[in-house]
């Protein structure tokens, strides 16, 4: 009864630390919006598609099996659509995968496999990871169940419970394909396991395990003709081929993984914001130091019970190995990796500490202690939903028909047409707004179109994560400089009330002049100044005309506050030092330096000319010189009247 209560009380609070406010804590993680949208149109009944992408025809997601997404949009049938229910039920799964390794566990050690399954209960980098709605944690619940059923079928040694075995491996391994790691953990044991067996014996579980080994391998065979065929209507068979390929290749390094981790950036993440989860960490190592003194130990003695408890071991040893080949790849991929070797721990502590319960039982209370201390830390201090934050600002603050430059998961969660980073230079003149997702492992894709932009564009607002920093821009429009990053901050003014009531005569009716300005210098009339027609920007400009005095000077305010230096036709005030405006003569030129936040300063030309005489009622031309070398120039004449 007291076992009872206990598996009970253990499985509650490995609950509660998954489910309290699951729908932001932790924040947002990079695949989700993608999944979830993903499992959206499998509820709607559009298939397997994510949110589109502007400018590239729609396609099935096949970069994973199809089974995650359709129990996914089953589950938002019934629940909803949303990252929150994706993760509740990321959650229940990781409580049916504890519940099938305490069976596993209490097979060996009783009443006592309490005590590890209380750790992986609360465990800081196991809730992290159950509580996101990662592909994995559904997966677990197949390979640990093959696991469970595969230890059953050693202690029974019955035909069909290998078989039963063998289509739960298999299933782990077509539902995610790195589940083929515990496939590989049950050769392993049996190769290591088999020479120790009696004849008569192990030749019953030969014939077991060759039973196993055809039923998980008929089960991928016939995943693969079968997913083939269920993707017809999809989109075509070639599609699943051709997708899953990719994904192959980005598994063993063929090809690059945006957000894999490795190298530098996985001793930064380590010494950085992941140092939340030492314990976790130590207690891996010291896990694989034990299977790897454990397979000396074996060597040295050629025996087969030196490893400890051989299926542990196998487990531990392939997660090791598979994980190794593989180099990890992504974050979450740890927790396949974590779980055997704590368990590998469990098993090294159990019988020095079997006699010596308060000991244990005092390791055992700060252990808990130190995961609790880790769940607040990371979970209740820290509101970091980064992603969430992004969808909501820009719901609030960017238009909703606004082009937005920017990656698939965060398109996928902002109501916004999106178009990604890839297909920057293809979507460049309808691109309103950029948002750039950045973290110890990811970052934007380098090509001239996109550094461009970033260069120019104008930065509104950043918002930071657990890792990452996502900041919103917006896009540079042709020709401006005054825009964003690239002029010092502090130097793009608005012209005040004041300013303008000063100067409304300047904008009188008739007044006009031509104006030949540098390659990129955006003149454009300020929004209050209505009635003078311009040359029109789509971002803020360096130079706002404001108007045209009676003897013909053009007079502009310098927003960018430029140094202007040229001929005696530019003035300044209130002083060269300090140009608020710039008063430039007819036939006169001023020359702007605009300054920027690299370092440089950026020439410009400004010339002012009479206007033409007028003939009759024809209307006033814009007109344009050929550029010189160097230099650009075009007009554009001033005149009492509102812009088309």
């Amino acid at each position: 009864m007291l076992e009872v209560v206990g598996a009970v009380g253990v499985l509650a609070l490995a609950a509660l630390a998954r489910l309290w406010s699951i729908g932001t804590r932790p924040g947002f993680d990079w695949d989700e919006p993608v999944y979830t949208a993903i499992g959206r149109s499998v509820a709607e009944g559009h298939g397997l598609y994510a949110k589109g992408s502007f400018g590239v025809a729609p396609e099935p997601y096949l970069f994973h099996p199809p089974f995650h997404f359709e129990l996914l949009g089953a589950w938002f049938s019934l629940f909803g659509a949303g990252i929150e229910q994706a993760r509740v039920l990321a959650a229940l799964a990781s409580l049916v995968t504890l519940t099938l390794l305490y069976v596993l566990l209490r097979r060996r050690w009783g009443v006592w496999a309490l005590a590890p399954c209380l750790v992986l209960a609360t465990d800081g980098w196991l809730v992290f990871t159950n509580r996101v709605s990662w592909i994995e944690n559904i997966m677990m619940v197949l390979a640990v169940g093959g696991l469970v059923v595969y230890d059953a079928a050693l202690r029974g040694g019955r035909v069909r419970t290998y078989a039963a075995a063998g289509l739960l491996l298999g299933g782990a391994t077509i539902y995610k394909h790195v589940g083929v790691y515990v496939l590989v953990a049950v050769l392993m044991h049996w190769l290591i396991a088999r020479r120790g067996r009696a004849h008569g014996r192990g030749s019953a579980e030969r014939r077991g395990h060759l039973v196993l080994a055809g039923c998980a391998v008929a089960m991928i065979v016939l995943y693969v003709i079968g997913a083939v065929v269920l993707t017809l209507r999809h989109g075509g068979g070639d599609a699943f081929l051709d997708d899953s390929k990719v994904q192959l290749q980005r598994l063993t390094g063929h090809k690059s993984s945006r957000g894999s981790i490795g190298g530098h950036a996985t001793l930064a993440a380590l010494t950085g914001p992941y140092k939340v989860f030492a314990l976790t960490l130590a207690l891996s190592a010291a896990g694989a130091l034990i299977v790897a003194w454990r397979a000396v130990l074996a060597l040295r003695r050629r025996s087969v019970a030196a490893l400890g408890d051989p299926l542990l071991f196998c487990w531990a040893a392939s997660a090791l190995l598979c994980f190794a080949a593989l180099k990890l790849k992504m974050g979450h991929y740890f927790m396949m990796v974590e779980l055997p070797l704590l368990l590998v721990v469990a098993a090294e502590l159990r019988e020095p500490l079997r006699h010596r319960r308060a000991l244990g039982l005092a390791l055992l209370a700060l252990v808990v202690a130190a995961n609790g201390v880790t769940f607040v830390a990371r979970f209740v201090d820290r509101d970091d939903n980064a992603l969430g934050a992004v969808a909501a600002y820009a719901a609030a603050r960017l238009p909703a028909d606004a082009l937005v430059l920017t990656e698939e998961s965060v398109g996928s969660i902002v109501g916004q047409p999106y178009c990604k980073l890839t297909k920057a230079g293809a979507c460049k003149a309808q691109v309103k707004y950029l948002i750039i997702y950045r973290s110890l492992t990811q970052a934007p894709p380098s090509t001239p179109s996109l550094d461009g932009m970033l260069r120019y564009a104008r930065p509104l607002r950043t918002f930071s994560g657990f890792k990452e920093h996502i900041t919103v821009y917006r896009a540079p429009g042709r020709g401006a400089v005054c825009a964003g990053g690239r002029v010092a901050r502090g130097f793009c003014a608005t012209p005040d009330a004041a300013l303008l009531r000063r100067t409304a005569p300047l904008r009188a009716s008739g007044r006009r002049a031509v104006v030949r300005f540098g390659p990129s210098t955006a003149l454009v009339t300020h929004p209050a100044l209505r009635p003078l027609a311009s040359l029109p920007s789509r971002a803020a400009p360096a130079v706002v005309l404001l108007g045209v005095r009676p003897d013909g000077r053009a007079v502009f305010f310098n927003r960018a506050r430029a140094k202007v230096t040229g001929t005696a036709a530019a003035t300044c005030v209130p002083s060269p030092a300090s140009c608020a405006t710039v008063t430039v003569a007819p036939r006169g030129a001023a020359h702007l330096e605009v300054p920027t936040v690299l370092g440089e300063t950026i020439p410009y030309e400004l010339k002012v000319d009479p206007p033409p005489p007028r003939h009759g009622h024809h209307r006033h031309r814009r007109r344009a010189s050929r550029p010189s070398a160097g230099r650009s120039s075009s007009t554009v004449t001033a005149r009492g009247r509102s812009p088309a």
